[in-house]
């Protein structure tokens, strides 16, 4: 078994598929009644979003690399596969969708 991540590199190079910048407003061109208009770039929004990830990285744990292989051992102990273990997630898991 292996326990895989998100790094913030793969969600940074996932954001760096933002299109360019947006189309020149025709109203403007064409000299029809000119209302006020906030138009945010892409690079904007880009940077907004970067922002955003990398906040969330900062408030993301480090991995317990002691404590995933303390689970590692136990699951190729077998000691998750008792039915007291099993119906305790299930339990758990039951109280999260229920709200509980």
């Amino acid at each position: 078994m292996s326990i895989e991540g998100v790094t913030g590199a793969q969600i940074i190079q996932r954001l760096q598929n933002i299109k360019g910048p947006g189309q020149i407003d025709q109203q403007a061109e064409t000299g029809q009644a000119k209302t006020d208009r906030l138009n945010i770039s892409d690079q904007a929004h880009f940077a907004r979003t970067l922002a955003r990830v990398q906040e969330q990285l900062d408030q993301t744990p480090e991995v317990r690399a002691d404590r995933v292989a303390e689970v590692q051992q136990n699951l190729a102990d077998g000691i998750y596969d008792s039915d007291r273990v099993i119906e305790g997630t299930a339990d758990s898991l039951a109280g999260v969708f229920l709200g509980e």
